[in-house]
């Protein structure tokens, strides 16, 4: 059998729960309603609006200066000051006066002081350490050759009693540099406010206004779709209840994350990279169509550099087809490198070279270079290049300033030298074709000369070949595999320790598989083509 109790409090039993609510809403005030994680299809519009409101909200605090946060917040624990003042007067100031010493019945005010400082913003307490060496300033007319000048010094004193300076500053909490910065100010300025040096000006480190919408869209997409909302916000934060990410995640993966969105979605979008060897064509013209004002001229200007380009690219497209076309002649092909086969022995028409200069190294050289080495000149080594692109690989000459056909190093980059290291790799490491196709860069001095043809003409006449194209493309635009494989050679010598040409040649064949290696002796193989050519040969 179950019993019921009841008690009957009377009339009594309204005033004391109306008495309690009224407390209880007094000292715990109502906090905002959670909000319902399952919402009606309707209130997404809203919510989408007040989702936007936020983020531009929060975007503006932040690129917008900020209220001026508190130099320290004051702590609940007392005993965290008194402790700082303690260990304070126990290490002492470091002179021999033992400043502290002499303020050992003044802990309280210096206590009372450090509490005060901490409840200051940062311009109060400026401005308060800067009173204090006002009243702290002596100055002095000091006679000079010049006339008399005003010299200034500071009398540095805590409750009437003299200490040191890096007493006073231990006692205000000011580091070395903070206090040197505020003498300065205060004598430039006086006691006011400091201003900050990029006062009306752009922040080094600022973004635009998009820039930040952006990546905070982006942050905030990202929380939507795998963030876990909570239902409202703990104490001391804002109304924003926080969305906690899973813990798998990081900051830097997400920037990871970011990057890949990048590169996959707008790849167009790129950063300007350093380059060498630029057109100096492209270059004027697109400085000549940005500083014309006359929309006639700007139209001239845009139509001879979209005629250059073109015709850059259709140079670059028949480099290509011939690199392809050779490719697929001797696809079956076993490489001859360092082998003789007579010539015009095979019948073969679409073997395909290229061949040019690399920019000089220098000779000793090490990864870990000495400071005092940056001012010795040390010596310079060339190194010519002839690809064979239908495997590919490349021959690298390699032309020690002792070995040059000029006297003192000169002349290794003229058409003997240049004709003598290509007619020596023929002999040495072709097809046996009885055609083929040249392809060099576009320099007078080295290939571009009448010297180069009548070399050739001569190869022909000769019967070595039956056919010779020499193709040259556009001054600016002639970048080939030969850059390619330098590019590798540089890589690796950037990392060795070379101290002789010996151990330049180990570099180059270690470089990379493609890469092989010819010791140029300018006294045995440099002939003077020049000088024979124009013996023999009749052109008009």
């Amino acid at each position: 059998m179950d019993t019921v109790l009841s008690v009957d409090l009377g009339s009594g039993a309204d005033d004391f729960e109306e008495e309690a609510t009224q407390y209880f809403h007094e000292y715990v005030p109502l906090s905002a309603t959670p909000s319902v994680l399952s919402r009606s299809e309707n209130d997404d519009a809203d919510t989408d609006e007040v989702d936007e409101d936020d983020i531009r909200n929060r975007v503006g605090e932040y690129c917008t200066d900020r209220p001026t946060a508190t130099v320290s917040d004051q702590s609940e624990d007392t005993n965290e000051e008194m402790g700082y003042i303690e260990r304070t007067f126990e290490s002492g100031c470091g002179c021999t006066e033992k400043c502290f010493l002499k303020l050992a019945s003044f802990k309280d005010q210096a206590y009372s002081l450090i509490l005060r400082l901490r409840e200051y913003t940062k311009g109060e307490r400026d401005i308060y350490i800067l009173s204090k060496l006002e009243d702290q300033l002596i100055t002095k007319d000091v006679g000079t050759s010049g006339g008399k000048r005003e010299r200034q010094r500071f009398h540095y004193c805590f409750q009437g009693v003299e200490i040191c300076v890096s007493a006073w500053r231990s006692l205000f909490e000011l580091g070395r540099s903070e206090f040197k910065n505020l003498k300065r100010q205060f004598k430039e300025n006086g006691v006011s406010p400091g201003v900050h040096g990029l006062k009306g000006k752009n922040s080094n480190h600022g973004h635009k206004f998009c820039v930040v919408e952006g990546a905070v869209l982006f942050i905030k997409r990202y929380a939507d779709q795998f963030g876990l909302p909570l239902p409202a916000a703990p104490r001391a934060r804002d109304d924003t209840a926080p969305v906690l990410l899973p813990c798998s995640d990081s900051k830097a993966s997400i920037h990871a994350k970011y990057k890949e969105a990048w590169n996959s979605c707008v790849p167009y979008i790129q950063f300007i990279k350093p380059k060498i060897d630029l057109c100096k064509t492209c270059h004027d013209l697109r400085e000549d169509i940005a500083g014309t004002f006359t929309e006639e001229i700007k139209l001239q200007l845009t139509q001879r550099l979209m005629n250059h380009v073109e015709q850059a690219k259709q140079e670059r497209d028949f480099y290509k087809l011939c690199t392809e076309k050779a490719r697929v002649e001797l696809q079956n092909v076993e490489r001859p490198h360092g082998k003789y086969l007579q010539s015009c022995s095979m019948p073969f028409t679409e073997v395909h070279y290229t061949f040019d200069f690399s920019q000089y190294i220098t000779i000793p050289h090490s990864s870990q270079q000495v400071g005092a080495l940056f001012f010795l000149q040390p010596k310079k080594v060339q190194i010519f290049g002839i690809c064979d692109e239908n495997f590919p690989v490349q021959t690298n000459y390699l032309i020690d300033e002792s070995e040059t056909i000029g006297e003192n190093g000169s002349k290794t980059h003229g058409p003997n030298a240049v004709l003598s290291m290509v007619h020596h790799y023929l002999n040495a490491s072709s097809y046996g074709e009885i055609a083929c196709h040249f392809h060099a860069d576009n320099c007078v001095g080295q290939n571009k000369n009448k010297t180069t043809l009548h070399y050739l003409a001569w190869r022909c006449c000769t019967g070595r070949h039956k056919e010779i194209k020499l193709h040259f493309m556009i001054a600016g635009h002639t970048k080939c595999l030969c850059d390619s494989c330098f590019g590798m050679l540089k890589k690796k010598f950037r990392r060795s320790e070379v101290n002789g040409i010996d151990e330049l040649e180990t570099v180059v064949e270690n470089s990379a598989k493609c890469n092989t290696v010819v010791r140029f002796g300018g006294n045995g193989n440099g002939l003077q083509w020049c000088s024979v050519c124009q013996t023999h040969a009749r052109f008009p």
